[in-house]
């Protein structure tokens, strides 16, 4: 991993935090189509997954900084608080995305755990995967606290689609790995799914008209870019 935008994640590559194998085949698997059945839905995931993974979501501290300083003013803040730089982890520390986080982390767990319970060895000691030791302390039930300091495993994390070591290697000592791969892919899918409806679809609504009132046209971002800073707008 050592491409720029990848540099977060460094320290989950060194200590293997991140399983890469089941990252991969989580990242174009759709639970609902095989993997060589194209259709637009399917298609659809793949790009917005491509994104998330890469850090290359429209946000406006992307549009300040690499993509278009001469249209959007370095000293625009998010939208919706208007008290920090809209960036990814931002959207998780936001106090008004804060709350639709917080409940789409728990229906990811809630998903995953109903999942992963009726695929559980008939040998297993288990009658619930909550059971299992280090369940309820895994990072990625955790919120990102800050922007500042070293990048850690969060929920974040797994709505990029990196999905966590700790998480397979519990879940394959009782379930075996088919099993686990589908029920990973179908609670991410389901989640990524109201990540996107709930939260980046009406954002994105929202911008669009932030940007009309802006006087910033889609003509305008259709045009090469300039170096420059706007004026103020």
């Amino acid at each position: 991993v050592s491409i720029c935008w990848w540099k977060h994640l460094h320290s989950l590559f060194s200590n293997n935090g991140i399983d890469w194998s089941l990252t991969s085949l989580t990242f174009s698997m759709s639970p609902n189509h095989p993997k060589t059945h194209t259709s637009f839905e399917h298609s659809k995931r793949v790009a917005f997954n491509t994104k998330l993974m890469m850090d290359e979501l429209p946000l406006l501290s992307h549009l300040q900084t690499y993509r278009r300083p001469d249209l959007y003013h370095t000293t625009w803040n998010c939208i919706f608080c208007n008290k920090h730089k809209e960036t990814w982890l931002h959207l998780f520390l936001c106090s008004h995305w804060r709350p639709l986080i917080i409940k789409l982390k728990a229906e990811f767990k809630q998903t995953l755990t109903l999942l992963l319970n009726t695929k559980l060895w008939h040998t297993s000691r288990l009658s619930d995967i909550t059971e299992a030791p280090n369940w309820s302390d895994l990072k990625m039930w955790t919120l990102p606290l800050s922007e500042n300091g070293p990048y850690s495993l969060t929920f974040e994390t797994i709505i990029r689609v990196f999905i966590p070591r700790e998480l397979t290697d519990l879940a394959k000592a009782y379930i075996n790995k088919k099993d686990v791969i589908l029920c990973i892919t179908q609670a991410l899918t389901i989640t990524k799914d109201s990540f996107y409806h709930h939260l980046w679809k009406p954002r994105s609504i929202k911008f669009a008209l932030f940007e009309a009132k802006k006087g910033i046209k889609s003509s305008d971002k259709l045009r090469s870019g300039s170096s420059q800073n706007p004026s103020s707008i």
